[in-house]
């Protein structure tokens, strides 16, 4: 067991790294530097140190593993999977535009054979008594008003 002397040293940083402490040393190093910041401040420069340079051989194993099939393989299905929503997007895309057209050019079509629909039933259908008088009488009424309009002209 190494010696402790109250902070964390060189050494137990060194040993801690390279994974050589004990069980019970490294339960002690971990308490010691969560109670005491001076010892964390060292413990956290240790850290980033090892964060600040990737190992020599790292760069020339992502360029070896890159060029495998599996990842060739997983790339152009990525690839061909952004081409297929690209075209899907695309196709729903065109699909509203047409739609919105349509309904655009149409609309007033619809709307002019609706209104000629309306005006062929009111015709086609027989009236009643009651219907032709108030018809008669709406006539009558407009003119009344009508002539009642001109008279004030003349005025």
């Amino acid at each position: 067991m190494r010696e402790w002397t109250g902070h964390v040293t060189e050494e137990w940083l060194k040993a801690w790294n390279l994974q050589q402490l004990s069980g019970a040393e490294e339960q002690m190093l971990l308490t010691h530097v969560g109670t005491c910041s001076f010892c964390a401040d060292q413990f956290a420069a240790c850290l980033e140190q090892d964060l600040t340079e990737p190992p020599a051989y790292l760069h020339e194993e992502i360029l070896e593993r890159s060029k495998s099939l599996e990842i060739q393989a997983v790339k152009k299905v990525y690839q061909t999977s952004k081409q297929m929503r690209l075209f899907l997007y695309s196709l729903k895309v065109g699909v509203a535009v047409a739609v919105s057209l349509l309904l655009l050019f149409v609309s007033p079509i619809m709307e002019k054979n609706t209104i000629q629909l309306k005006k062929t039933y009111l015709e086609s259908r027989t009236l009643t008594l009651t219907e032709k008088v108030d018809g008669v009488w709406q006539e009558f009424t407009g003119w009344l008003k009508d002539s009642g309009e001109k008279e004030d002209l003349y005025d």
